[in-house]
């Protein structure tokens, strides 16, 4: 028995050694990207002298929001595998090309850059601006941009926000099209919209729209108005005021956003 406790002993020394010496680091946290990756090891070491945090249950790793990479070695083969993390790109409403659009106000049109709202009402727009007036049948912004790689599990938002009246807003009525692929998402309920003359506008809010597909070099998501159903005056159409829209993706992702819309 004694030889028993001894032998059990000196494995708990030697398993002490292995996990708290060496350069490998074993870090237990939790963030919220995952990568969709699966370790064949715990021993972990980043590739810059940043921290990156991570937590392993059921050998998969997740990672923090940000374009660094996780390399994870394999002490039996030597191998290492790299990880791409994920990153949040927005792209603003108002930086999108404006000149050809019209759009309709309560009691007449407006076009152009003066689509553009400045958020004095500090609604949380990301930018401090917004687009509106998008009350019209077909009107369309589009966001043009580049990635450097094909990726099929990018996720999109939408931030939007609501005027004059409760409405619920449909894929089948406000559409959603990346890359001619017209995208269905869950119904968003505006309720309790203030009022024309209130101090204040309901608050801009990420919408979730689901998974898109990128391709490598150009990609164009468009938000387009596919419904006839008026809501006050000239507003022929029901739509939100669009702040910006978000991708989340491993991909690098660049535009060219038209700053000359604020003067």
């Amino acid at each position: 028995m004694k030889k028993l406790y001894a032998t059990i002993a000196l494995f708990f020394m030697a398993f002490s050694f292995v996990a708290c010496g060496g350069n490998n680091t074993f870090i237990e946290t939790t963030t919220k990207t995952t990568a969709e990756t699966t370790l064949t090891t715990e021993e972990v070491t980043t590739t810059q002298d940043t921290t990156v945090t991570i937590t392993t249950t059921e050998d998969t790793v997740t990672t923090v929001d940000t374009l660094t990479t996780v390399d994870t070695s394999n002490t039996d083969t030597g191998s290492t595998t790299t990880v791409p993390l994920k990153e949040t790109y927005v792209f603003e409403a108002e930086y999108t090309y404006l000149d050809e659009l019209i759009g309709a106000t309560f009691s007449g049109s407006t076009f152009g850059t003066a689509l553009i709202v400045d958020d004095m009402k500090n609604g949380g727009a990301s930018n401090g601006y917004y687009v509106s007036y998008l009350y019209t049948y077909g009107i369309t912004l589009t966001f043009n941009f580049n990635s450097d790689r094909a990726a099929t599990n990018a996720s999109l938002y939408m931030r939007l926000s609501a005027e004059y009246m409760d409405f619920t807003l449909t894929s089948s009525m406000f559409a959603v099209v990346v890359n001619n692929t017209q995208i269905a998402y869950n119904d968003i309920s505006f309720i309790n919209v203030p009022g024309v003359n209130s101090e204040t506008i309901y608050p801009f809010t990420d919408f979730y729209v689901g998974k898109v597909s990128l391709l490598e070099g150009a990609n164009v998501v468009k938000l387009i108005v596919t419904n006839n159903t008026a809501m006050v005056g000239t507003m022929y159409s029901t739509a939100p005021m669009v702040d910006c829209i978000k991708i989340e993706t491993e991909a690098v992702l660049t535009w060219t956003p038209l700053t000359d819309n604020i003067q």
